[in-house]
């Protein structure tokens, strides 16, 4: 029902971004995460690049596993807010799920910048030694 009401809502006003912001966050928690991605997209095309937008996008994409697709879309919304921890934390965990190498050094390398800035609860310094044995950096 909220899924129609966004949509109706969307027609009726196609330049207002919340609307579109709702409509992607019913079909997330329906499940549907590539519908959700679809409607962020469409804002973004439509109503201009978005940092918020990006890092959801990025999270749809991780919830679909997906996790090149999300890294872009992590790193279009840091070169928005370079400042954020939190899009960094959540790059190197896309980074981490990739299984380059390369990729897994660079997430170490974040998870290491940001471990002094980043909530206990992320883990990170298992993180960080997990990452360390499996690269023979320990």
């Amino acid at each position: 029902l909220a899924r129609k009401y966004y949509q109706l809502l969307i027609n009726d006003d196609p330049n207002e971004g919340r609307y579109r912001w709702n409509l992607s966050e019913c079909y997330a928690k329906m499940d549907r995460p590539d519908e959700a991605v679809r409607v962020l997209t469409e804002a973004v095309d439509r109503l201009g690049p978005n940092p918020v937008a990006y890092s959801q996008i990025a999270v749809n994409y991780i919830t679909m596993a997906k996790f090149d697709k999300a890294e872009i879309y992590f790193r279009k919304a840091i070169e928005f807010d370079p400042k954020n921890v939190s899009l960094w934390i959540n790059l190197a965990h896309t980074l981490n799920e990739q299984g380059s190498r390369e990729k897994k050094e660079e997430a170490l390398a974040i998870y290491k910048l940001y471990y002094i800035d980043t909530p206990e609860l992320f883990k990170l310094d298992s993180l960080i030694k997990a990452l360390e044995i499996e690269l023979g950096q320990n």
